[in-house]
């Protein structure tokens, strides 16, 4: 955490931080499950944007019980942590990289009916709940979402590597 608190948005800028996790944390001494919901609120009132991003679990209720807003500067996404699965979520993730360090305003508003979805193991961003138990409310029917597949975690790398050389 006190590498945390070093981070100055206002010098920076912009600040995206990205939670990558393949199940519930659970075993942490330093910091408490409030204290940290605690703090994510307050950087996401400092403008920080988070993405949550957790596989084989309920990553919308995981985020939402961790602090995240749900909104697009509090984002919860779902992914299958298989080859193929994690290779697709993370080239999407380094597109939303991409596209955050453009602009955040223009990202804000691309993210605004998607800061909750699951990026498929085909590589297709869904508004589907993959995470959920099947046929609970959090599990509605698929509804594509903003991308495409993002299968070339290569080419999605570069991507955004140009995207901030500009």
């Amino acid at each position: 955490m006190r590498t945390v608190d070093a981070v100055d948005p206002a010098s920076a800028r912009k600040v995206l931080a990205v939670i990558v996790t393949d199940g519930l944390e659970n075993s942490s001494r330093e910091v408490d499950p409030q204290t940290l919901a605690r703090s994510i609120a307050e950087r996401e009132r400092d403008g920080w944007t988070f993405i949550y991003l957790g596989a084989n679990q309920d990553a919308w209720a995981v985020g939402e019980q961790t602090g995240f807003s749900g909104g697009v500067s509090g984002q919860a996404v779902n992914f299958r942590a298989t080859p193929t699965g994690t290779r697709a979520a993370m080239a999407s993730l380094a597109a939303d990289a991409r596209d955050y360090l453009r602009g955040v305003e223009s990202y804000a508003q691309a993210r605004a009916a998607s800061a909750r979805r699951s990026i498929t193991e085909h590589g297709d961003e869904v508004l589907t709940n993959n995470g959920a138990s099947p046929g609970s409310p959090a599990d509605p029917a698929s509804v594509p979402a903003i991308r495409p597949r993002y299968l070339d975690v290569g080419k999605a790398l570069r991507q955004a590597k140009e995207a901030t050389q500009r």
